[in-house]
């Protein structure tokens, strides 16, 4: 009878582990999630200003992205105080931005986003810049990537 209390107190107490490893994210992966979501809109941005800039090439500036922020105009220091390194350009008329977070933990978080946002999921441009390689780790497939993107970063082109 002993044995089996045991065995029955066992197998909840590995229940309940799992169900709290999977079922809720911690809040560092929600800061990676949000992270990123900050990236996307970054990037919506530098899509905006490549709109009414057609033909543009070369880098974008915080200063030149922010009026398509709009309310999210403190964004560029947001990532910054964050320590993510950050940048937007177009190349080949398509607009890319990109960041890189802290300690080199931009592929767990562009896993992260994929495992808890369904909408960036399925995107085909959400990348990871892997060796100057552009891949989409949910949807596969790969291109090179611009220059000035650097390597582990982040890529989002709209």
């Amino acid at each position: 009878m002993a044995y089996a209390f045991i065995i029955l107190l066992i197998a909840a107490i590995t229940v309940f582990a799992h169900v709290e490893n999977d079922a809720v994210p911690s809040p560092r992966d929600n800061m990676r999630t949000t992270e990123v979501e900050w990236l996307v809109t970054y990037g919506e941005a530098a899509q905006q200003f490549l709109n009414a800039n057609p033909g543009y090439s070369g880098t974008i500036t915080d200063a030149q992205i922010s009026t398509g922020l709009a309310s999210w105009g403190n964004l560029p220091t947001a990532m910054t105080n964050a320590g993510i390194t950050h940048g937007a350009l177009v190349s080949s008329n398509r607009a890319y931005a990109w960041g890189v977070l802290p300690l080199s933990e931009s592929s767990e978080a562009l896993g992260m986003l994929i495992k808890h946002d369904p909408d960036l999921a399925g995107n085909e441009a959400v990348y990871m810049d892997v060796n100057g390689v552009l891949v989409n780790p949910a949807m596969g497939g790969s291109a090179p990537a611009p220059a000035g993107i650097p390597n582990d970063a982040i890529v989002y082109a709209p």
